[in-house]
């Protein structure tokens, strides 16, 4: 839960700061979380969505599809 808290609260401050490191950082901690994580947690899709919103963002920053492709990976998770 803490990692994933830290991840997503630095995704939010690089949407604010625009500060590239705090995004990098942000997924790292997030990937990290979702790992740690039984797939059969409650908690599961939500870490999910936290880690496809900052690949996503990163996406649009760096034009680089592999980051793209991941975020619809973690976001088809709950399809």
């Amino acid at each position: 839960m803490y990692l994933n808290n830290l991840g997503s609260a630095l995704g939010l401050r690089y949407q604010q700061l625009g500060n590239a490191a705090d995004l990098d950082e942000g997924i790292a901690l997030c990937k990290q979380a979702t790992m740690q994580t039984p797939a059969d947690a409650l908690a599961l899709p939500a870490r999910l969505v936290n880690l496809g919103l900052g690949l996503r963002d990163r996406s649009i920053r760096t034009g680089n599809i592999a980051d793209l492709e991941q975020a619809i990976q973690a976001f088809e998770v709950h399809v």
